[in-house]
């Protein structure tokens, strides 16, 4: 449910959590101000469900499934999320976000690795650093740019919560080793 295009989240201070709209004028309706808080809640819930979940630095709570597909979860009041996804290189999933029984947002992704000069296991760390740089105007993946021992993390996308598209990028002294594109909105 998109608001009546006043609640497009530009950014947010991190100092301050200080969140700016673009709202095109001065006067708000009390709907306009309740899908603000909506929006502010759901982008809230992913941030923290990603860092509970693969960002997160603690042992994962990684199910392995019947059909093969691997899948993280994380509860919040009445917010679920759900990371399943199948493989390794490449691999593929989907993200979904439930409120009060309602699926209300998802996101879908296919990525792999493109050279075996680095570990598996470093570029994995490294993409969870990454992630733990998750900021609310982009809860998709990560940052835009992430630099760390001689890898560097470019995310570039369009949209925003309710309508995007992106690819993420992890390189290796200057060298593409992983991508991941990926799609999703609020429902």
């Amino acid at each position: 449910m998109q608001p009546c295009g006043i609640a497009q989240l530009l950014f947010v201070q991190d100092s301050s959590k200080e969140i700016r709209v673009n709202t095109g004028s001065r006067s708000c309706c009390f709907l306009h101000k309740h899908n603000l808080f909506r929006l502010m809640k759901l982008v809230d819930f992913i941030i923290k469900a990603k860092m509970a979940t693969y960002a997160s630095e603690e042992e994962s709570n990684e199910k392995i499934l019947e059909d093969g597909s691997k899948e993280l979860t994380f509860r919040s009041g009445d917010f679920k999320y759900r990371d399943r996804y199948y493989g390794f290189n490449p691999f593929f999933g989907e993200e979904i976000v439930w409120q009060g029984g309602e699926i209300v947002w998802s996101m879908n992704y296919f990525g792999k690795m493109s050279s075996d000069k680095v570990s598996d296991e470093d570029v994995y760390k490294f993409l969870q650093s990454a992630m733990r740089q998750i900021k609310e105007d982009r809860p998709f993946r990560g940052p835009s740019n992430f630099k760390s021992g001689g890898f560097e993390y470019i995310d570039e996308s369009i949209g925003d919560v309710h309508n995007f598209t992106g690819t993420e990028r992890i390189l290796h002294e200057g060298q593409e080793i992983y991508r991941l594109n990926y799609h999703g909105g609020s429902m």
